[in-house]
């Protein structure tokens, strides 16, 4: 299960300075997209071996938008040693939809 992050702190700890990649969803839980990234991403966080999964809501925490300089959501992003190192508009690319085909 993906740990919710509720403020900047806690994003900090999650995910800089952390040895293991991280693996975080940003959203706006506010829109119907976001809403089915987390509902997929929560199924799919059981089986990322080794990667730790975050989920960041940006109205809740919207100073971590900047400094990770998101401008659509929902957005899954790969972190490693603090940075970002892919990311994808879940939206733009239609990955929800590729998800959902494949069963997730």
């Amino acid at each position: 299960m993906a740990l919710a992050i509720e403020d900047d702190n806690q994003f900090d700890a999650a995910v800089y300075g952390v040895k293991r990649p991280v693996l975080a969803l940003f959203i706006d839980e506010s829109d119907q997209p976001s809403q089915y990234a987390v509902e997929t991403f929560e199924k799919m966080s059981g089986s990322f071996n080794g990667i730790k999964s975050i989920v960041v809501d940006i109205r809740k925490v919207p100073e971590v938008a900047g400094k990770v300089y998101l401008h659509t959501y929902p957005v899954l992003a790969l972190f490693k040693n603090g940075d970002v190192v892919d990311g994808v508009s879940m939206v733009e690319e239609g990955t929800i939809a590729l998800l959902a085909a494949r069963g997730y």
